[in-house]
């Protein structure tokens, strides 16, 4: 019974605690990278490239309302990702950022995320100003 009661008690602290593992990642980063294969590119592969370090503050305001989409219907791509690094636990990590939709993919997870609908257009916004950014410097 103590330890049902224990489990109780705890469940939603523990629960609390997995929701949302962004909100915790530092040094985010976007990479200058075109091409087919870009769901393909490692981490080690995307230190090659130059990148353009994100605002975490922004970032964090950002997905700290994401949702996890479904798993049987994954969004439609149009075109190819934003590709952007952050590191968690003293690991580095990779998201496939759409560049219309609110939505990305992360591979530590292999699930999709939606930024929260009235954050949208000013996450899309965010990430062309930074993209520009990064590109503009060759």
């Amino acid at each position: 019974m103590k330890v049902v009661l224990i489990l109780f008690i705890l469940s939603p602290l523990l629960c609390q605690g997995q929701s949302n593992s962004f909100e915790h990642a530092q040094q985010w980063k976007l990479y200058d990278v075109a091409g087919h294969d870009l769901f393909r590119y490692s981490t080690d592969t995307l230190r090659n490239f130059s990148f353009y370090s994100l605002d975490n503050d922004s970032i964090h305001e950002f997905v700290s309302g994401v949702k996890e989409l479904p798993n049987g219907d994954p969004p439609v791509w149009m075109g190819g990702p934003l590709i952007v690094t952050y590191e968690l636990e003293g690991a580095t990590y990779k998201i496939d950022i759409s560049h219309y939709g609110g939505f990305f993919f992360d591979e530590r997870t292999k699930k999709y995320y939606q930024v929260a609908t009235s954050d949208i257009e000013n996450w899309n916004a965010y990430f062309t100003r930074c993209f520009v950014a990064v590109h503009g410097r060759h």
